[in-house]
Formats: C-alpha cells, sequence, structure tokens
C-alpha cells in the first residue's frame, strides 16, 4: 500500500520529511538518491524497510517493503495527519 503525503509533495519536502522519519521514528538511512525527477530514500524503521519518493508528477509518497499491512506506516501516515492538520499545507 502507499501513503501519499497530500500538501507537502514538493521536491524540497522530500527533505523535510527525510528528517522527520529520522527525528520521531529513528529511521537509519540505507540508500539516499537524487535524480532528474524523483528522489528515493529507503530507511529501516523498527526493522522495516521503508521507502520514501518524490516524483516531480505524483508527489511525495511512501510504502513498506513487507506483504502484508505495515503497521509502521500507518503510524507514521496518522502522526502525518495530526501534525499537518490545520497548517499551511492542509
Amino acid at each position: 500500500m502507499e501513503y501519499h503525503v497530500i500538501g507537502v509533495g514538493g521536491w524540497d519536502h522530500f527533505d523535510s520529511l527525510v528528517d522527520f522519519l529520522k527525528k520521531y521514528y529513528e529511521a537509519e538511512v540505507k540508500y539516499l538518491k537524487d535524480a532528474i525527477f524523483i528522489r528515493k530514500a529507503i530507511f529501516l524503521v523498527g526493522g522495516e524497510e521503508i521507502t520514501l519518493i518524490h516524483h516531480d508528477d505524483i508527489g511525495n509518497y511512501f510504502f513498506s517493503s513487507v506483504k502484508e499491512n505495515s503497521t509502521v506506516c500507518e503510524k507514521v501516515s496518522q502522526d502525518l495527519e495530526v501534525r499537518l492538520m490545520g497548517s499551511e499545507y492542509q
């Protein structure tokens, strides 16, 4: 399942999301790459691999490498929703 971060889909917001995951979820960066229209980061969060992608046409989104529902992604999604509610990004 992909989780799209609505309202913070810009290129520079990707950096903010990386910092957010590192600060609040102790995410360990395993891979980080910038290309022409895409940015990609792979993290290890609580033993689970999470991928964060920015694509110029789509925005920022993240997903887990696990096949079943990811409790980590669900928690991050809910946390972002609460933090962004009522902000300039909503």
